[in-house]
């Protein structure tokens, strides 16, 4: 069935009734004037034009009285209340206009005639609704789509936390179609979230008892209020529901200027009581949501040059460490194998996607400095003096210098400049303690001592993983971060030696 149709047949069943009892000026002065006390106490939380809004109502009862046709009512709703700045706004005038019919035809009518009437008034309200949202001709805009926002996932799950701890509801989340039109959970916070983001809805139109919420609040770029669970305006979406805990929701479309970006899914574990401010203050995060999801999006787009340039700086690192390489025969392959230990730990420690990739980096060029050392001192087969081991330590602040002229990121310098700094404050080259190091850092000077301690040197040999796991272990809180020592237990040395195996392999080193 059409929607024009479904909305003829909620004409015929809400206007005849309504303008028969609006003939009655009695009864159409006692609902002015109720309507008038209730829209008082709406003033004075809202910003409603009180004069506008009973001016809205009289055009409204003028339509319904001639009872012309629904393409008559159409044009009414469109010119006076579809254009309204604030939509929400007019929904709540709606609610108060539904309470006050219904309480008068409780006094007017004898409980027969209430039959009639009462749903009368629900199919009022929810043809208002329908033709009040109704698509109207608009610009085009540009469409940002799940995939697009990938990168941005973070810092859209941190706001979407502001409305979690105001609201506490069973989760929040932001859905946006991907580039085949398939909506996807781009981030969530709250209970049920990782169940919700199973999820898999296309952007299809669906029938007006069918149609599922999010591809038409999405489609029709309107609030979708959802106060309890009922299937009959679910649909399928009703399984998803059931799944996740959900008894209402309210979907508003995340949108600004020309963009177009997805649909903002608040649920309830409970059927809806609203917050009184919950309309006003929904619209407002949503707004700031979606200036934040463009920022992010802008940003990303206007710095792809500078990922181009950021690549081509990389590689000139890369050119320096090769040539340091070709200095020292054993730096050829600890950069190596100090990256692959630094991404193992960081991925057991739960490091985020930006965080092991600041570690790939850093583990790469975290000796770069060692370029800056004299040949005499970085390539002598025996110990070191007092003397030459002043001038060795100074690589990991040459090192910082090198890649802070290259540009490189916070994290990646932090690495290069405080992989040798201690846990105890006994480290070079800043004396830093405990926390003052850089967690990044930290990582990195326990995968650069499991390196040394397990690889040949020319004056020793190198030991064995259970060997250098005890002496990590035994000098957390002293050399080594306890969070990162604690992630080297018995039982990982066959992992360890795999990596070592496979990553020398790569690199023609056995």
């Amino acid at each position: 069935m059409g929607e024009n149709m479904e909305k003829e047949i909620l004409y015929q069943l809400a206007i005849p009734v309504f303008s028969k009892i609006l003939q009655d000026e009695r009864f159409k002065e006692e609902v002015l004037s109720s309507f008038q006390q209730k829209l008082l106490l709406l003033t004075q939380k809202y910003a409603v034009n009180f004069d506008d809004a009973l001016q809205d109502l009289q055009i409204f009862f003028a339509g319904i009285r001639q009872q012309k046709s629904l393409k008559v009512l159409q044009e009414i709703i469109r010119n006076h209340f579809q254009k309204k700045a604030n939509v929400f706004l007019f929904l709540l005038e709606l609610d108060l206009f539904s309470e006050t019919l219904i309480e008068l035809i409780f006094t007017y009518y004898s409980r027969e005639e209430d039959k009639k009437l009462l749903p009368a008034v629900f199919y009022l309200k929810r043809l208002v609704e329908e033709l009040i949202f109704e698509p109207a001709e608009k610009e085009p805009k540009e469409i940002i789509t799940a995939d697009l926002l990938t990168f941005s996932q973070k810092e859209i799950e941190f706001s979407l936390r502001e409305i979690y701890h105001w609201l506490q509801p069973r989760f929040v989340a932001l859905v946006a179609p991907d580039s085949l039109g398939v909506f996807k959970v781009v981030a969530g916070v709250g209970e049920k979230i990782e169940e919700f983001k199973k999820i898999s809805l296309r952007k299809a139109p669906y029938s007006f008892a069918g149609r599922l919420p999010i591809p038409t609040c999405y489609r029709e770029e309107r609030v979708r209020i959802l106060p309890c669970k009922d299937p009959n305006i679910l649909g399928p979406f009703v399984e998803i529901w059931d799944r996740c805990g959900i008894e209402s929701a309210v979907l508003y479309p995340v949108l600004f200027t020309s963009y177009k970006i997805g649909v903002l899914v608040i649920t309830f574990s409970t059927p809806l009581k609203f917050p009184e401010d919950l309309v006003y203050r929904t619209a407002r995060f949503a707004e700031n949501l979606a200036r934040k999801v463009i920022a992010l999006y802008k940003k990303n787009q206007e710095t792809e040059f500078y990922c181009l340039l950021k690549s081509a700086q990389e590689k000139s690192l890369k050119v320096v460490v090769s040539l340091l390489e070709k200095k020292d025969p054993y730096t050829a392959y600890h950069s190596q194998l100090v990256t692959r230990y630094a991404v193992y730990l960081g991925e057991k420690l739960g490091i985020d996607r930006e965080g092991i990739d600041y570690l790939r980096s850093g583990g790469i060029f975290h000796d770069v400095g060692k370029v800056g050392i004299r040949d005499m001192i970085l390539l002598k087969p025996g110990s070191l003096t007092g003397e030459e081991w002043l001038v060795m330590r100074l690589h990991p602040e040459y090192g910082y210098q090198i890649v802070k002229e290259m540009d490189v990121a916070m994290e990646v310098r932090e690495i290069v400049r405080y992989h040798h700094e201690r846990y105890d404050g006994k480290g070079y080259p800043h004396g830093l303690k405990g926390e003052e190091i850089p967690f990044l850092a930290r990582i990195c000077s326990v995968a650069d001592s499991l390196e040394a301690i397990t690889s040949d040197r020319i004056y020793r040999k190198g030991r064995d993983f259970a060997f250098a796991l005890e002496e990590i272990r035994r000098n957390s809180k002293t050399q080594f971060d306890p969070e990162v020592a604690a992630v080297l237990k018995s039982g990982v040395e066959k992992e360890l030696a795999e990596i070592k195996e496979q990553t020398l392999k790569e690199i023609g080193a056995t």
